[in-house]
């Protein structure tokens, strides 16, 4: 497997603390630019913490997170601008269709409204959603909210994709039509991270696997 030349999202020495309770303690890790990494451990092992310390969502008790060479806590605003990131939760809105979702999320990045309907068009293509973008969110099923929501993630063009769990709750067929989403979405350059409690979606998935526990 040939990587780009920078680590992608570098963890180190990152800790995080709720009063006596400790979410995480002492994480080291490097993920490559161009992979696709699974983070595998049940629920409650402190993968969502490490993954909102790594977007910005949260602050991390102590340690280093990097994104590309750039420090998270020091320049927040460039860092966002090369992640995606996909939580557990949907983040569309059922009142609007799915086109208008996607410009609404368009326009928060700034992305002139030709540009916008481009990507659209390339995102719509790729998740498979040219039968539902007209359609009020609120008529979709969990699966294509979960791929509305990628899409979303997608729409400023980020080098890195970060998602929490990203099957949990689908059926089968879903989750099967999400893998190879994210399987063309890695030949499209994009580094991957996932977390998983799913032992053959990392297998199946990922050019390298961690696993969190405790």
């Amino acid at each position: 497997m040939v990587y780009g030349l920078l680590k992608a999202l570098t963890f180190k020495d990152v800790s995080k603390s709720y009063g006596d309770v400790v979410a995480l303690q002492n994480v080291s890790l490097e993920i490559e630019e161009g992979e696709l990494f699974a983070l595998l451990g049940p629920n409650g092992a402190g993968k969502t913490t490490l993954l909102k310390i790594a977007v910005g969502l949260i602050q991390p008790s102590s340690g280093e997170v990097r994104v590309f060479g750039i420090d998270t806590l020091k320049e927040p605003v460039r860092v966002k601008s090369l992640i995606g990131y996909v939580p557990q939760e949907t983040i569309v809105y059922d009142e609007l269709t799915g086109l208008e979702n996607l410009m609404f999320y368009a326009s928060l990045y700034g992305i002139p409204k030709c540009v916008a309907e481009e990507r659209i068009r390339e995102y719509v293509r790729l998740l498979g959603l040219e039968e539902h973008i007209k359609r009020r969110v609120s008529k979709y099923s969990g699966g294509l909210k979960k791929r509305l929501s990628i899409a979303a993630s997608l729409i400023h063009d980020p080098k890195l994709l970060i998602l929490d769990e990203p099957t949990t709750g689908l059926d089968p067929s879903s989750r099967r039509e999400l893998w190879k989403i994210l399987q063309e979405l890695k030949e499209l350059s994009k580094t991957i991270v996932m977390a998983t409690h799913y032992t053959e979606e990392a297998e199946a998935l990922a050019d390298r696997v961690a696993i969190m526990n405790e």
